[in-house]
């Protein structure tokens, strides 16, 4: 009984990977405020796994869990694409840019990375 339990804990985190490979882009610009922002997790094969995506704030961090499901919110949807799975942030706010977002495929959570007003609004 005394080695199960790290024998347990090293089961898991030989498991679950903390950070992957998994990264995101900006695919769907706006030219203002209100309109829908289209990311996209570039998976090849996708979509077999569960997919979803954080928001890393101090207030709210997992915004939608598996995408092929097809449940949504008012602010977050998403769909899976030939290449990976999408998150739309709809409605964009000031509140939704220089906040990081991630990724996750099965048990493997993608790189932080901060969206930005410039990786957003596109010319005019």
């Amino acid at each position: 009984m005394r080695l199960m339990v790290p024998l347990l804990i090293l089961l898991i985190c030989s498991t679950i990977q903390v950070s992957g490979v998994f990264e995101w882009r900006v695919i769907g610009k706006v030219t203002e405020y209100g309109q829908n922002v289209t990311l996209l997790c570039i998976v090849p094969n996708c979509c077999p796994k569960d997919s979803g995506w954080d928001r890393w704030t101090p207030h709210q961090r997992t915004l939608f869990i598996d995408v092929k499901s097809g449940h949504s919110n008012k602010k977050y949807d998403g769909k899976v694409a030939k290449d990976g799975f999408t998150l739309i942030i709809q409605n964009l706010t000031k509140e939704d840019l220089n906040v990081s977002y991630s990724c996750l495929y099965g048990v493997t959570l993608g790189e932080r990375k901060l969206l930005l007003e410039e990786d957003v609004f596109t010319c005019k």
